[in-house]
């Protein structure tokens, strides 16, 4: 999923502010530069699920459902939100304390 990601990250392309996976979801604050969301989101989704079923020897979908997006306008919103995903783990409780936060490998802010 990140190699998926890091190709749809770059000048021209999508700017990644916070990313967060999950054993079962994932958290992205991105802003699209050169396509849409809808693209983006396609590409990636698309892109890992068809990675991840040629690795497995599976069919089908990865994701239940569409994602999930709302337009951010304001600075101090933007901010929560890389609070909000960056912690995600601890409130998961996939990391025990906040230090231990440093060395998850799944959550990142850029």
């Amino acid at each position: 999923m990140l190699e998926r990601l890091a190709e749809l990250v770059g000048p021209g392309k999508c700017r990644l502010y916070a990313w967060a996976l999950m054993t079962n979801h994932f958290h992205l604050l991105v802003r699209p530069e050169g396509a849409s969301l809808s693209s983006v989101m396609r590409r990636l989704m698309t892109g890992h699920a068809v990675r991840f079923n040629r690795r497995h020897g599976r069919k089908g979908h990865l994701f239940q459902n569409r994602y999930k997006s709302i337009v951010v306008e304001d600075e101090p919103y933007s901010l929560g939100l890389v609070r909000y995903i960056s912690l995600n783990p601890v409130r998961a409780c996939l990391v025990g304390t906040m230090s231990e936060l440093d060395g998850f490998p799944t959550a990142g802010t850029r």
